[in-house]
């Protein structure tokens, strides 16, 4: 439920709730949510401050230990784009900042802070070439790791992230080989894009990255891509092979949206 504040056109009060079953790493988790937020402009960004109170039960084996962790956590959203075409940019740019924190003396299970940053960045060198990149990091300071959920943990991995792995398939595992995510987050892409006819064209690309808790290990992957400039987005159709592992075999990966 949203209420108009100040520029009614953009700013907001919200209300929320929500209840969802949701696979994270290779956690099964049931989520309970009531949540507030302040939706605005501020100073040249998009601002976001919330309030989330939130009951998350998860388990990451059928035989591991299972967990119920309450949190009270405050947060805030920075986020800023610039572009001179947000259908199809040639130059411009986005940068995505979140802090968010809970204390196990506020209704919380756990304390820990949480901060985690992404950019990404285009622009053309030719009439029909782009370049694009992407960076992402992330760090958590957690007194109880373990109590900790999957939804505030790292994982990565994708379509929008690590081509050439499945969708949050990058973290550290524990000795049942249970993926958990880690405390710590890095990952980068470049890609190289050539429309050689009208909105159809190819694209050349790397990523590479790691979610980790104690010693980082990227995980690499290279490939080629079909873009189609669509009237609702780019269009995107990637086969991507690890680097790491040049036995395993190409993913195929499927986006819209967006570049920023």
């Amino acid at each position: 439920y949203e209420i108009p504040i100040k520029n009614v056109v953009t700013d907001t009060l919200a209300f929320s709730a929500g209840v969802q079953q949701q696979d994270i790493g290779d956690a099964k988790t049931d989520q309970f949510t009531l949540g507030v937020s302040r939706n605005e402009s501020w100073r040249g960004f998009r601002r976001r401050l919330y309030l989330n109170l939130e009951r998350e039960n998860f388990q990451f084996t059928d035989l591991g230990e299972s967990f119920t962790t309450d949190l009270l956590y405050p947060g805030v959203t920075l986020e800023r784009k610039q572009a001179d075409d947000f259908q199809y940019p040639r130059r411009g740019y986005s940068a995505t900042v979140d802090l968010r924190g809970a204390s196990d003396s506020v209704l919380s299970d756990t304390s820990f802070t949480r901060i985690a940053a992404e950019v990404r960045w285009v622009h053309a060198i030719a009439e029909n070439v782009r370049v694009l990149l992407r960076g992402e990091v992330g760090a958590i300071e957690a007194s109880d790791f373990d109590r900790l959920p999957p939804s505030q943990r790292f994982f990565t991995g994708g379509d929008r992230s690590i081509r050439g792995y499945g969708f949050q398939n990058i973290g550290t595992r524990n000795t049942d080989n249970a993926n958990i995510g880690g405390e710590f987050l890095v990952a980068a892409g470049a890609e190289l894009e050539y429309l050689f006819f009208r909105d159809y064209g190819v694209a050349l690309f790397v990523d590479s990255g790691d979610a980790f808790i104690d010693t980082m290990e990227l995980q690499t992957a290279a490939g080629l891509g079909f873009r189609w400039r669509s009237p609702i987005g780019m269009v995107r159709v990637d086969l991507a092979q690890p680097l790491d592992d040049p036995g395993k075999s190409l993913r195929l990966h499927i986006s819209i949206g967006p570049d920023l």
